[in-house]
C-alpha cells in the first residue's frame, strides 16, 4: 500500500488519534479527573471514526459512513466538554446530547436524501471544523484563566486541521475537486497531515496543561512552606519577646525574692565563721548554719531557674505537666509584682490533680500574660482582685483567669483574641494572640467573656490526661 495514499494516510491518522489518548490517559491515570476521561475517550472515538473511513469499501457502509460518523463527531464533543469541565462550565446532560446529536443527524439527513450528492461530505467537513474551532477557542480560554503556556499549543494544534477542513468544502461546493476522504488528491492528504498534527500537540498539549498545573501546585506548595516556617520563626521570636516584656515587669519579683536568701546565705555564712574561730568550738555547731546556707542556696538556684526557664528561648517541650504545679509557679514569679500593685490573686485549686500534656513553660506564659492584662484592666480600681478557677469539665481542664475590671468591650468580644487587636493605647495586641496560639498548639483553646456581677473572664480549655 503506497504510503501516500490516502487510504494509508487516514489509517496511520486514526492510528495515532487512538494510541496518543492512551498516553495521555497512563500520565494522568492518577488525577481521577472527569476532563480526562472524557478527553482520552474522544480521543478513542474520534480515531476509532478515522480507522472505519479508511476502511471504507473492504468494510459495510453503515459502518464506514454512519457510524464512522458517529463516532468522530461525538469524540469530539466529548473533548469540547473536556476543555469545558475545565474552565468549570460544562455542558449539561441534555445540551451535551443535543450537541452532538447535531453534528451527527445533519450528516445522516444529508446522506439519506442525496446520498450521491457531496452534502454529507460537506457538513461533516464544516462539522469537524467547528468543532477544531470550537476546542482552540476554550484551550484559548485556559490560557488566559490560567496562564498555561501549554493550553495555548493545545488551542494552536486545532487551528490548521480546521481551515483546511473549510479550504476542502469550499472546493467541493465549488466543484473544483471531487468529494469523498479517500479521493487520491493533495487536500485529503493534507486534512490527514494535519490530523497527525493537531492528534500529537493536541494530546501534548492537554498533558501539558496538567503538568504546569502540577509544577505550578509544587511551587506554591514549597512557597507557602517557606512561609509557614517563617512565621513559625517570628512567632516563637515573638512569643521570646513577649517573654521578655512580661520580666520587665516582675523584674522587682526577682531582686526582691533572690534578696531574701542571699541575705540568709550572709547572715549563716557570719555565724559559722564566728563559730569557727572560738576555741575549742564543737564542729556541730556549725551543721545548722552550713544547712542553711545549702537551703538558700538552693532557693537562690530554683528562683534564678525559675526565671531562665520562663524568659530564654528553647525547644517546646510537651510532656505530662500538672496544671495546679504551673498556678503555684506562676503565683511565686509574679508575687512580688502583684503586691507592688495591690492587687490580690486568688486560687481555687482542686485537690484533684489535673494533668495535661504540654510545655509548663509556655502555659505558664499565658498565665502571665492574663494575669498582666487583668492588672492592667483593674488600673484605677480601689480594690483589685484577680481570681483563678481550675476545674475539671468532662474530657477538659478549664482554667479561669477573673478580674474585678471594666470587662471586655464589644470590639475585643467580637474579635477574641485576634491578632493585633488591643484596646489599650500603648498595647500591640499581641498578647492574647500569643496566648491564643500556644493554646491552639497544645490542643485547646482561649475564649473572652464577661462575668454577669461585672469584670472580665478568660478561660484557656485544655484536654486532660487520663489517670
Amino acid at each position: 500500500m503506497n504510503l501516500f495514499d490516502a487510504r494509508t494516510a487516514f489509517f496511520i491518522t486514526g492510528l495515532l488519534y487512538f494510541l496518543m489518548p492512551l498516553v495521555v490517559w497512563q500520565a494522568l491515570r492518577e488525577q481521577k479527573s472527569d476532563a480526562v476521561k472524557l478527553w482520552c475517550a474522544g480521543g478513542e472515538l474520534f480515531g476509532a471514526g478515522l480507522l472505519l473511513i479508511s476502511l471504507r469499501g473492504q468494510i459495510p457502509d453503515w459502518v464506514s459512513f454512519e457510524l464512522a460518523s458517529l463516532f468522530m463527531h461525538l469524540g469530539n464533543t466529548q473533548r469540547i466538554q473536556a476543555l469545558r469541565k475545565e474552565l468549570g462550565t460544562p455542558m449539561s446532560a441534555p445540551v451535551f446530547a443535543a450537541t452532538a446529536a447535531v453534528f451527527w443527524l445533519g450528516y445522516v439527513i444529508a446522506r439519506t436524501l442525496v446520498p450521491d450528492g457531496p452534502y454529507h461530505f460537506v457538513w461533516s467537513l464544516l462539522a469537524v471544523g467547528v468543532q477544531c474551532i470550537w476546542i482552540s477557542l476554550l484551550a484559548q480560554r485556559i490560557r488566559r484563566n490560567e496562564h498555561i503556556q501549554s493550553a495555548k499549543w493545545l488551542g494552536i494544534a486545532y487551528l490548521p486541521l480546521a481551515l483546511v477542513m473549510l479550504v476542502r468544502a469550499i472546493q467541493v461546493l465549488m466543484g473544483s475537486a471531487d468529494p469523498g476522504p479517500l479521493v487520491n488528491e493533495y487536500m485529503p492528504l493534507a486534512i490527514a497531515l494535519m490530523g497527525v498534527l493537531s492528534s500529537v500537540l493536541g494530546n501534548t498539549g492537554f498533558l501539558g496543561v496538567y503538568v504546569e498545573r502540577a509544577s505550578r501546585q509544587q511551587i506554591q506548595h514549597a512557597q507557602e512552606l517557606a512561609r509557614r516556617e517563617e512565621n513559625a520563626r517570628l512567632g516563637r521570636q515573638i512569643t521570646r519577646l513577649d517573654r521578655q516584656r512580661a520580666m520587665g515587669m516582675i523584674s522587682a519579683s526577682l531582686a526582691h525574692e533572690l534578696r531574701q536568701p542571699l541575705a540568709g546565705i550572709g547572715l549563716n555564712a557570719e555565724c559559722a565563721e564566728q563559730i569557727i574561730r572560738q576555741d575549742h568550738a564543737p564542729a556541730s555547731a556549725t551543721a545548722p548554719f552550713i544547712a542553711a546556707i545549702l537551703h538558700n542556696m538552693r532557693n537562690a538556684t530554683d528562683i534564678m531557674n525559675r526565671i531562665q526557664g520562663f524568659i530564654q528561648a528553647k525547644p517546646v517541650e510537651h510532656q505530662r505537666t500538672s496544671l495546679q504545679t504551673v498556678c503555684t509557679n506562676v503565683n511565686h514569679l509574679m508575687g512580688d509584682w502583684l503586691r507592688s500593685e495591690h492587687m490580690a490573686l486568688q486560687m481555687q485549686l482542686p485537690p484533684t490533680p489535673l494533668n495535661v500534656q504540654g510545655d509548663p513553660v509556655q502555659l505558664a506564659q499565658i498565665l502571665v500574660n492574663l494575669i498582666r492584662n487583668s492588672g492592667q484592666a483593674t488600673a484605677g480600681q480601689s480594690s483589685r482582685r484577680i481570681t483563678l478557677t481550675l476545674e475539671q469539665q468532662g474530657p477538659q481542664a478549664l482554667l479561669h483567669v477573673q478580674d474585678n475590671g471594666p470587662g471586655f468591650d464589644a470590639g475585643a468580644l467580637q474579635n477574641n483574641a485576634n491578632a493585633f487587636y488591643t484596646t489599650k493605647t500603648d498595647g500591640l495586641g499581641v498578647g492574647l494572640s500569643i496566648s491564643r496560639s500556644i493554646a491552639e498548639q497544645h490542643q485547646g483553646s482561649l475564649s473572652l467573656r464577661n462575668a454577669p456581677e461585672g469584670g472580665a473572664i478568660v478561660t484557656l480549655a485544655l484536654p486532660l490526661l487520663s489517670l
